[in-house]
């Protein structure tokens, strides 16, 4: 029947959830105690993006949100799957929290030490006060929006101890009512005469 069928798919899904949380507190136990496994490989930037704002397009257009992103098609030495784990958080949040109709742009620049990548959003920004704490667990930058939007408070703690994991930093710029830039950098550990060589 079409109740006990709905009833089957909501318990799917909270187990689902309770799996992804604890999967998530594992994650942060394991950063904390210096154990977070990376497996680094020369890893291009522009792949890497493509291949998560593909995954997230559908969830941006549900919302009506346009998502742009321009990379350089440079490698960095990097764990893929953990920079696309802090890199889905990032845009996944910005869809969260962007106006319906908005436009999100995932950009990468590079310098001669890093790769900076940043997640520029037109939502409602993030308050002074909140700017360090929000990447520490379970806070969320507005805790009255989060009681609709089921987030566990661990996304972008785990994404600081991810990007700190590869000894790069974190952090947001933001005015209130402006949207926000969301970034991390990476260490340009692979030089551009390597990148030939190892692709």
């Amino acid at each position: 029947s079409d109740p006990l069928r709905k009833r089957l798919s909501s318990t799917n899904a909270n187990v689902s959830n309770l799996v992804n949380l604890v999967n998530e507190l594992l994650d942060l136990y394991r950063s904390e105690s210096g154990t977070l496994p990376l497996h680094k490989a020369p890893t291009n930037v522009a792949e890497l993006i493509e291949s998560v704002c593909d995954a997230l397009m559908p969830l941006a257009e549900k919302r009506q949100i346009e998502i742009c992103w321009s990379s350089p098609s440079e490698h960095v030495l990097a764990d893929r799957g953990r920079v696309e784990q802090v890199l889905a958080n990032l845009i996944a949040n910005a869809i969260r929290y962007s106006p319906a109709g908005s436009r999100i742009d995932v950009v990468v620049a590079v310098n001669d030490t890093n790769f900076e990548f940043q997640v520029i959003d037109r939502g409602k920004g993030v308050p002074d006060e909140m700017k360090e704490a929000i990447f520490e667990r379970f806070r969320q930058a507005d805790p009255e929006d989060e009681r609709d939007r089921k987030g566990t408070g661990l996304g972008l703690a785990i994404a600081k101890a991810i990007v700190e994991a590869h000894e790069g930093a974190i952090g947001v710029t933001s005015r209130e009512g402006e949207g926000s830039t969301f970034w991390f950098k990476l260490p340009r550990a692979v030089q551009p005469s390597e990148t030939l060589a190892t692709s």
